[in-house]
């Protein structure tokens, strides 16, 4: 897995990824995945709390919509997919985007992430992207 996270230019991890190989939160494993490991852009879930991500310029937090989890197969690989939707969107280097740009994309790919929890299975409980534009 370390190795991996040497090949990777943008890495979705979750916080209890993080606990089982550092022991430490969210910026704290954000700042080391940029500066030890090289990664340009850090997307670091936490279930229910929300989603951080990081660049070495900006970053931003998002909380989670409340929801009614029903079944939480795939939420965190639809949050990730969801950020690289925005961030291709944008159209912009991951190293070069702004904190107001990596707030909408956190922003939007926690919501969509909670809100495939409300449906059972993982393909079938991607949202719409008009679905997670309503709630945000």
């Amino acid at each position: 897995m370390l190795w991996g996270l040497h090949q990777a230019d943008f890495v979705k991890i979750s916080d209890e990824e993080v606990e089982f190989l550092w022991g430490c939160d969210e910026k704290e494993a954000g700042k080391k995945l940029l500066t030890e490991f090289g990664v340009k852009l850090a997307l670091i879930t936490m279930g229910p709390k929300g989603a951080y991500l990081v660049n070495e310029t900006a970053s931003a937090y998002a909380a989670s919509p409340k929801v009614k989890p029903v079944d939480t197969t795939g939420a965190g690989d639809i949050c990730g997919g969801s950020a690289v939707s925005q961030i291709l969107r944008i159209g912009k280097p991951m190293e070069t985007l702004n904190e107001e740009e990596l707030s909408q994309i956190v922003r939007f790919a926690s919501t969509a992430a909670s809100l495939s929890t409300e449906k059972p299975g993982g393909i079938p409980a991607i949202p719409e992207y008009d679905t997670v534009m309503g709630r945000m």
